[in-house]
């Protein structure tokens, strides 16, 4: 039994300092796997778009209080061939891609500082070499420290109406209440 309740307050602790090292991801996506968020050809050959993860309705970033320490944009292409090169620009830093359905790009310094600033992010993509084809989808993914705890996604702390103390929930006691009952029984059984 002392096994028993040793091993579940050890499970009880890794289980809390898990949740307390989480790391926030925020997220801003752009159009959905199917349908065309930019059809790229001679006539088309830009596009432009500014990620706004301060105004996205769950879990928003707060600039200046949250601080993002890593992110990716992933791009989805459609009907992308070896006769088309695209040139991505985010901020300062410039890449180029050819022939590719999927590319993922880590975000540079220079883009996770526009992000913990402003928590926008402007992203230029020009074709210049263009045969035909599409960006089906956009996903901006930044991960960091969320400094907003209890937050009711709009960044606001929401009213509590006093300044009381979160209370911790019922399964900790009932945890708690275990071991010691368990304690408690294994010592009146071995004195007796």
């Amino acid at each position: 039994m002392k096994k028993a309740c040793a091993a579940a307050g050890f499970g009880a602790i890794l289980a809390f300092s898990s949740l307390a090292g989480a790391t926030p991801i925020w997220t801003n996506t752009v159009g959905q796997s199917g349908s065309a968020t930019h059809t790229f050809n001679n006539g088309q050959p830009q596009f432009s778009y500014t990620f706004d993860i301060a105004n996205i309705n769950n879990n928003a970033f707060l600039p200046g209080t949250d601080m993002i320490t890593s992110g990716e944009l992933i791009l989805y292409f459609k009907n992308s061939d070896a006769r088309d090169v695209t040139e991505i620009r985010l901020g300062d830093y410039t890449t180029t891609i050819m022939d590719t359905a999927e590319t993922r790009i880590q975000l540079p310094a220079d883009a996770l500082n526009q992000l913990n600033t402003t928590g926008m992010l402007a992203m230029n993509i020009n074709a210049t070499q263009v045969n035909s084809f599409r960006l089906e989808n956009l996903i901006l993914n930044a991960s960091g420290v969320d400094n907003t705890p209890f937050t009711n996604g709009t960044g606001e702390i929401p009213p509590t109406g006093n300044d009381t103390a979160p209370v911790p929930e019922p399964s900790t006691f009932i945890l708690l209440g275990a071991c010691l009952a368990g304690m408690a029984f294994w010592r009146k059984r071995s004195a007796s």
